[in-house]
């Protein structure tokens, strides 16, 4: 191993167990064996070095904003371990604040999973307005619905990750999360999938729920094998928004209405 992914490792190591305020150039040069003046060869300084090791984390936050440096590092938490595995003291010391801190700003675990999985997920709230504000055609709601899980996908892979987790983990919070937060995505997508069948948009005899679940399942893959695709396919490095074009294509293909033949006769 380099210097350099020696230090990223040593690095890694010392920002989970402290948070970024907590950990030092100095001690991650020595978990590493090196001198401290390497990490400022290599990096710059301890901000690039953390950016480095995580780029979809927000920058840390100031000293003094100790709510959002709380709700950054248990987002990473969550999502490496989930909801049960964390616990209030493991995110007091990767935020470097005092456990009682959480239970003051969220009303304790519980409350702080919320409001990371709601801030986290708040372009739900602009596609419900859309949709109620501009009332579109079917496909046209799946086409926005598509853009929203994109754009989570690319701005929010730590969000993505904690979802899926939880998917498989399925806390009880979770689960009451998904009920209050995503009853009225639901409403709408089983709405849309009712209407485009009676409108002969889209076929008569598709399920609302396999066509809820087979669109995001296609599109949120995506992102979450993006890691593989890198080491699979190194010559094509992935683009939502081009994939989203692609499977659009294939999606509608499986919803489209058959067209009648003339006089229901063969030629």
């Amino acid at each position: 191993m380099d210097r350099r992914k020696q230090l990223l490792a040593a690095a890694e190591e010392v920002f989970r167990e402290k948070g970024f305020r907590g950990a030092t150039l100095r001690e991650i040069g020595e978990r590493a064996g090196m001198s401290a003046s390497l990490i400022s060869y290599y990096f710059n300084n301890k901000e690039a070095l953390y950016r480095e090791i995580y780029p979809e984390e927000p920058a840390p936050q100031p000293e003094g904003d100790v709510r959002s440096r709380i709700a950054a590092a248990a987002l990473r938490l969550f999502a490496a371990e989930g909801y049960d595995r964390v616990s209030i003291r493991d995110i007091a010391r990767e935020a470097c604040v005092n456990s009682a801190a959480i239970s003051y700003y969220f009303g304790g675990k519980a409350g702080l999973y919320r409001d990371v999985l709601y801030r986290g997920t708040e372009e739900i709230s602009e596609f419900i307005r859309i949709v109620e504000g501009k009332q579109p055609p079917p496909e046209e709601i799946f086409r926005l619905y598509g853009r929203f899980l994109v754009r989570l996908g690319r701005k929010k892979p730590a969000v993505l990750r904690l979802i899926f987790g939880e998917l498989i983990r399925g806390s009880e919070v979770f689960h009451d999360f998904v009920r209050q937060r995503f009853s009225q995505v639901t409403e709408v997508l089983h709405g849309a999938v009712a209407r485009g069948a009676e409108t002969g948009v889209f076929r008569k005899d598709v399920e609302p729920e396999d066509v809820c679940v087979g669109w995001q399942g296609m599109l949120l893959f995506y992102f979450l094998s993006s890691g593989a695709q890198r080491v699979l396919f190194p010559e094509r490095q992935p683009d939502g928004a081009e994939y989203m074009r692609k499977m659009w294509s294939v999606f509608m293909k499986g919803l489209e209405a058959e067209e009648p033949r003339d006089g229901g006769t063969e030629k």
